[in-house]
């Protein structure tokens, strides 16, 4: 009994100094990355206490945004292979006329696994195992970054599934000839993971359908590995630009190489 309580004591005592640490740790900051790395080190801690029934007052891991940052060396990697992806992408003026969100049927389950396009993101973008719901098919819990703002989410329900490039520029870009198989496939793409992202709803729906001229991620570290996925998305998928856009999408990726 005596050796139980002396191993008690001591899991106890590392606990609380992995919880002081993560504290000050937070405190100085983080880049994103590691940012990642503390938030599942905190996961791990509190199912820890959990286990040994141990529960600290107070305590919780805070949601809130990560360390903004420069661009990384990966993120100017992208910048650069986006940059020559341009030059495969027609511009030639936007077609408004005729958008219906009805004509590009999306959340779809494809694989008939009961699980929709939406679940699946989540699923696979989430930092900590999800919960699933009952059936297997939808997700109650789980854990993630929000690449628009750096903010940690845990409710499922405060995300939307983006489109980085909206249905309607796609629309807009040369979607508007596609057949509705197409459009099906574009609005449930499983197979890029930069074509469906979760993010939180508010930021989401402030960006619409806008493009990269007009809206850019509000986290400043983003915004080069958004234009670079965006510009991915248009050439995998043979969409056009306009003028303005393919304009402001090259300042913004030649800045990024430069900085």
């Amino acid at each position: 009994m005596r050796n139980v309580l002396r191993r008690a004591a001591v899991l106890f005592l590392l606990l609380l100094l992995g919880v002081a640490a993560l504290a000050l740790l937070r405190r100085e900051g983080l880049p994103g990355s590691a940012e990642e790395v503390v938030f599942r080190v905190e996961r791990w801690l509190e199912q820890t206490l959990d286990d040994f029934g141990i529960r600290l007052p107070g305590w919780r891991a805070p949601e809130g945004p990560a360390k903004a940052l420069p661009p990384t060396a990966n993120d100017q990697v992208a910048a650069v292979q986006a940059l020559s992806l341009l030059d495969r992408i027609t511009t030639e003026p936007e077609r408004r006329a005729g958008y219906v969100r009805d004509d590009w049927p999306h959340w779809l389950d494809l694989d008939g696994d009961c699980r929709s396009a939406r679940h699946e993101v989540l699923a696979s973008e989430s930092l900590k195992a999800v919960k699933w719901g009952a059936s297997g098919c939808s997700v109650q819990s789980g854990a993630w970054r929000d690449a628009y703002t750096g903010q940690i989410r845990r409710n499922p329900r405060d995300l939307d599934i983006d489109h980085l490039v909206p249905l309607a520029e796609a629309h807009r870009s040369g979607g508007h000839a596609w057949s509705q198989g197409r459009r099906a496939a574009f609005a449930n793409d499983l197979e890029d993971n930069r074509t469906l992202i979760a993010v939180g709803a508010a930021t989401n729906r402030a960006k619409g359908d806008k493009g990269p001229e007009e809206w850019l991620p509000p986290l400043p570290a983003s915004r080069c590995r958004y234009v670079a996925d965006w510009v991915a998305v248009k050439a995998r998928w043979s969409l056009g630009m306009d003028e303005r856009e393919r304009v402001m999408v090259g300042n913004i990726l030649r800045n990024c190489i430069e900085r």
